[in-house]
């Protein structure tokens, strides 16, 4: 999220006073483990739409947020999330 809102055009926050709101929310649940597989999805969502409808110049950065996001939704929460406090912690087990 920090990558998305440093490289996100200044003005563009300008004109929707809820934009930032949303963004340092998704930011504070991404970072505290709260729902992190929704918000991932939601961040990487942003991200994809930012992509479309920005400049070529910071296609890099939307690019390399959205698969940061992606693999983030995939990953889940860690250990010492609140999702691990709230519901448990889950592990993927491979078959061997």
């Amino acid at each position: 999220m920090t990558i998305f809102l440093a490289t996100y055009p200044a003005g563009r926050f300008a004109k929707d006073d809820w934009q930032p709101f949303a963004f340092y929310l998704l930011a504070f649940a991404i970072g505290t483990g709260l729902r992190t597989r929704s918000a991932a999805t939601i961040a990487m969502i942003l991200a994809v739409v930012a992509l479309a409808a920005g400049g070529p110049d910071l296609n890099g950065a939307f690019i390399a947020h959205a698969i940061d996001a992606l693999v983030l939704a995939m990953v889940g929460p860690g250990a010492f999330s609140l999702d691990a406090r709230l519901f448990g912690r889950t592990t993927v087990r491979l078959p061997d």
